[in-house]
């Protein structure tokens, strides 16, 4: 990458990254490769810090500025900006309200949150940057935030409290102000021992003023650096000249605002969770070996013990004569490295990986859809690529899936269709309640058969799935089938999912699994119906349900089958019939045995363990909560006054 940039008007807001992530796609943003003189290998697509001269090598202790030195000697732009992987700029109206430090928080940074917030929006920027010489975050007071010592007054007292430097070290920094810049002294004491902090060193500059910034701060921090002793400190005491550049930041920020020869425009920072590597759907491989097998795997949960215990029954029942690449689609409160503790031994012929759901790239076509409805049509979002790619032979699972035998002999039952999906069931057990009876009959109406569909559970031939539907376009199969229901499933999703989020936040909640909407479940099926798939024999893969629900509720025909399966290939736990919700199914015990012998299990108990509300009292006034010991004191205020019981 060229480091000498020659740009009229040319903006660059650096990114500084430590590790790969998902980040807007427009030139005006330059992501940094942060201590990449240190780093094991380089951060592909990135321009490293240790490119001409730079202080890289002392990144542990300057954080992303060594990314701004970088820029200070080697880049060339009219306008500078910093932001990092995990903070940008909000340039749009946004109607989020921000936590108690003026940032809006938000999950994950995908294409949808990106959208959401217009981070590449670059006319957007652009008019932004041209109305003002500076753009800053806005000011938070430290005095109504509590540190791990208790609320403090002041800024120097707050980040003291946290345990990022010590009053000697402050001290210090003040004596080398006093001597390198001694016209910020008394701004820098003024500040210390304020209480409205900006700090986060996120900013838009014109050149003039970022140069100024840079020759003010870096002369005071090195000399710090050079002096001071990062023996048997503790990584956070380490960056110590990253939080004292916070501090320099702001105090230039306080000394030109009162100067009043710039202007300033505030903006709020949108902070992310979670900053996943943007999956590209091409990254499954194009197999060509008939024993090779790629397996997507959608687990909405967040418990990665829970999963474990189903990903280890693949790993046991792998056949060494095939390769396999499992990807591991989750949420962002997932951790994958905490799977990686409970799992065994990956075999050598399993490439394992995963992906951050939505840090999914979507085409053009896709950018029109929720990132409900995204997630809800993912499996046909792959399905589409892999037909017009012709990769190999794929399974897709959304959910918890036990196995029982190598997944390389479900295959034996796609070779005329290409595509198989799971029987319906849990589909025709909600539409024969009394209830959805209406939806029931427009399903006839529009369908013309009892055949029922669900692409939980798919598998994939995509060699042979192009005479299906060589041209396949499941965006418009997905509108086509809302309009003969006339649903609308983005506010469907919206509102079932925010009910959801209400219902979990209560106090002994047992709502802990979301529940896909009937309409959706109506929707997908009506869409897969259009491939004319072959649907997976239950003795191959079979819907763990309550045995009670199927014999009420299911097609008589369908019922009979499910209560004749003893043995399964798969064993498929829908959401409701969880093995860790509904641990009393008999046909959960194949999990709980194999959960015995896992690492994960003392995790597990907890889960069974956990408060669940059992009667109507308790839902409403959850034991230990405030309500209920608010009633408790009313019933004894009450005994004193009246002769109660």
């Amino acid at each position: 990458m060229d480091t000498k940039m020659q740009a009229s008007n040319d903006i660059k807001i650096l990114i500084s990254c430590h590790k790969d992530i998902s980040y807007p796609d427009s030139d005006i943003y330059l992501p940094v490769h942060v201590g990449a003189q240190n780093a094991a290998q380089p951060l592909p697509g990135m321009q490293p810090d240790n490119d001409g001269e730079n202080i890289s090598d002392r990144n542990f202790t300057f954080c992303e500025l060594t990314a701004q030195y970088w820029a200070w000697k080697n880049l060339k732009a009219d306008y500078i900006g910093l932001c990092h992987y995990r903070r940008f700029f909000c340039f749009s109206e946004t109607k989020e309200k921000p936590n108690d430090h003026a940032q809006i928080v938000e999950p994950v940074l995908s294409p949808y949150s990106i959208r959401k917030y217009r981070l590449n929006d670059e006319a957007l920027i652009r008019e932004a940057v041209s109305k003002a010489d500076l753009i800053r975050a806005p000011y938070w007071d430290v005095s109504e935030s509590v540190t791990p010592a208790g609320k403090k007054r002041t800024i120097r007292e707050h980040m003291i409290g946290y345990g990022l430097f010590t009053d000697k070290d402050v001290d210090k920094l003040i004596e080398i102000v006093s001597r390198l810049a001694p016209e910020y002294r008394d701004a820098l004491i003024q500040y210390l021992n304020g209480s409205k902090y900006l700090g986060y060193n996120c900013f838009i500059m014109k050149r003039d003023l970022f140069d100024r910034l840079c020759s003010f701060e870096f002369p005071v921090l090195l000399e710090f650096d050079r002096d001071f002793s990062y023996e048997n400190m503790t990584t956070t005491r380490k960056r110590i000249c990253g939080y004292f550049g916070e501090i320099l930041y702001s105090v230039f920020i306080n000394q030109i605002t009162r100067e009043g020869s710039y202007s300033i425009a505030e903006y709020p920072l949108v902070f992310f969770d979670n900053t996943s590597p943007l999956f590209h759907f091409e990254q499954l491989s194009r197999h060509d070996a008939s024993n090779d097998i790629d397996i997507v795997w959608r687990y909405g949960d967040a418990s990665a013990a829970r999963f474990s215990i189903v990903v280890n029954s693949l790993l046991d029942n792998i056949s060494p004569s095939n390769n396999y690449r499992l990807t591991i689609i989750h949420d962002s409160q997932f951790k994958m490295t905490e799977l990686r503790r409970f799992i065994t031994e990956v075999p050598s012929n399993l490439e394992l990986r995963d992906a951050t759901f939505p840090v999914i790239a979507a085409d053009e076509s896709e950018s029109g859809l929720t990132v409900d409805e995204f997630e809800l049509l993912l499996p046909f979002a792959i399905l589409q690529r892999l037909i017009a790619g012709r990769h190999g032979r794929v399974i897709w699972i959304d959910g918890c899936a036990l196995f029982e035998h190598d997944p390389q002999d479900l295959f034996s039952y796609t070779t005329d269709s290409g595509v198989a999906v799971m029987d319906g069931i849990h589909l025709e057990k909600e539409l024969n309640k009394p209830a959805s009876w209406k939806l029931l009959n427009s399903y006839l109406d529009q369908n013309g058969s009892w055949t029922m569909y669900d692409p939980s559970f798919m598998l994939i031939d995509a060699r042979t799935a192009g005479c299906i539907a060589g041209n396949y376009d499941y965006l418009s199969s997905y509108r086509k089938a809302c309009n003969q229901y006339g649903f609308d499933l983005a506010k469907t999703l919206k509102s079932a999912k925010s009910n959801f989020a209400k219902q979990k936040a209560r106090p002994g909640s047992a709502r802990d699994q979301f529940y896909l909407p009937l309409e959706c479940m109506v929707v997908l099926s009506t869409m897969l119906r259009g491939l004319q798939p072959t649907t997976i024999a239950m003795n191959q893969v079979f819907p763990v349900l309550s045995s009670g629900d199927v014999s009420t509720w299911a097609n008589e025909k369908h019922a009979k089958e499910w209560s004749s399966i003893d043995d399964s290939q798969v064993y498929f736990y829908k959401p409701e019939s969880g093995p860790f919700l509904d641990n009393a199914n008999v046909f959960c015990s194949k999990y709980w045995r194999r959960a015995r012998q896992s690492d994960a299990y003392e995790t597990l108990l907890t889960f069974i363990t956990a408060y669940r509300p059992t009667s109507l009292k308790d839902k409403v006034l959850p034991p230990y909560s405030k309500r209920r010991r608010l009633l408790g004191r009313i019933r004894r205020v009450l005994r004193r006054v009246l002769p109660i019981g």
